[in-house]
């Protein structure tokens, strides 16, 4: 027989209990709560991984800015010492005893950079140890971009140049100097008179 209008509504609206054992309902009510654990599971481990990449990228792009505005800040600012105009008054008294001409250096330099040169009761000989090397230098002028002085050694000494974001500019006024350029096989030997100029990030070896 037909179920009645009352059976039918029933029939309609029935559905499996919640506790039902069959293997869709069961996989049904697991799998998206699972599905989901993963999910954040993986967006937790996701996150550090991101911030840690965006501050690297951070880092370096402030880095390498600062680079580039130091370089250009150091290639266009004005400088007090000219090394074309130091090596001339060094080379007026090549070959002349060093001590001697070392005070000669010191008057011309005063005269051509007054205010820049220390006084007489400030200058003094201090031993400096570097990359394998000993010598003596007396500083004449530091800043923050330049410094002028003096150097030498009364001992055969050698060893590493070092590496430097700055131009260094050296005339020989008594001795010599050898140096042996990084990617060389040969080294060269400089004599009173003779200027080196160490370009910026340039190592050599030097005794």
């Amino acid at each position: 027989p037909l179920p009645s209008p009352t059976d039918r509504e029933e029939a309609v609206s029935w559905s499996p209990p919640s506790h039902a054992s069959s293997p869709y309902g069961v996989f049904e009510t697991t799998f998206l709560p699972l599905c989901t654990r993963v999910v954040n599971a993986a967006a937790v481990l996701t996150m550090p991984i991101v911030k840690t990449c965006l501050k690297l990228f951070l880092f370096g792009a402030v880095t390498v800015m600062t680079v580039l505005l130091l370089r250009h800040w150091m290639a266009t600012k004005q400088y007090v010492f000219n090394k074309e105009d130091v090596a001339k008054i060094a080379k007026q008294y090549a070959g002349q005893d060093h001590e001697q001409a070392f005070s000669k250096v010191v008057v011309e330099l005063r005269k051509r950079y007054p205010g820049h040169i220390l006084p007489d009761e400030d200058l003094q000989w201090i031993f400096v140890n570097a990359g394998g090397w000993m010598g003596s230098m007396c500083l004449l002028h530091a800043s923050l971009t330049e410094y002028l002085l003096l150097f030498g050694t009364a001992v055969d000494t050698g060893g590493h140049s070092g590496r430097y974001w700055a131009e260094i500019s050296d005339t020989i006024i008594s001795g010599t100097f050898r140096q042996w350029k990084e990617g060389t096989t040969k080294s060269e030997i400089y004599y009173p008179g003779d200027t080196i100029v160490h370009s910026i990030g340039e190592a050599t070896s030097v005794q």
